[in-house]
């Protein structure tokens, strides 16, 4: 249900965006989603972030919130077809408000990467 939800708010955000109206800090692949459900905010902002990439096969992809620590999470993209592409995982940090994709979509990160993003080592996946 709350991915049906958010799902909607963005198709309707995206559909008002092309109509020429306003969006509130447009280029950032970010999601104006109340941080109250941080999860439905951080799957909106995941599916926000994969559209604007234009990566296609993912799109159309489930997203499960794995981790939340604080102002930082760790997403996975499940594809909608498996034999299209491998799952992913997707970074995100709270910035002003909004989750934000600082990394990914990927399969693989080292503690390096997180280093890089600014992100816990913690939130990296158990067995990659």
């Amino acid at each position: 249900m709350r991915r049906t939800a958010c799902a909607a708010l963005l198709i309707a955000a995206l559909a008002l965006a092309a109509c020429g109206y306003a969006v509130a800090n447009p280029s950032p692949p970010a999601t104006a989603v109340a941080t109250s459900d941080p999860e439905g905010a951080i799957a909106a902002a995941v599916t926000l972030h994969l559209s604007r990439q234009g990566i296609a096969k993912l799109t159309q992809a489930n997203v499960e919130v794995e981790r939340v620590e604080g102002g930082a999470a760790r997403a996975r993209v499940l594809p909608e077809d498996p034999a299209a592409t491998d799952p992913a995982w997707v970074f995100l940090k709270l910035q002003d408000g909004l989750w934000t994709v600082v990394a990914g979509p990927g399969t693989a990160f080292t503690p390096e990467d997180m280093q890089a993003a600014g992100l816990p080592e913690s939130l990296l996946p158990a067995n990659p």
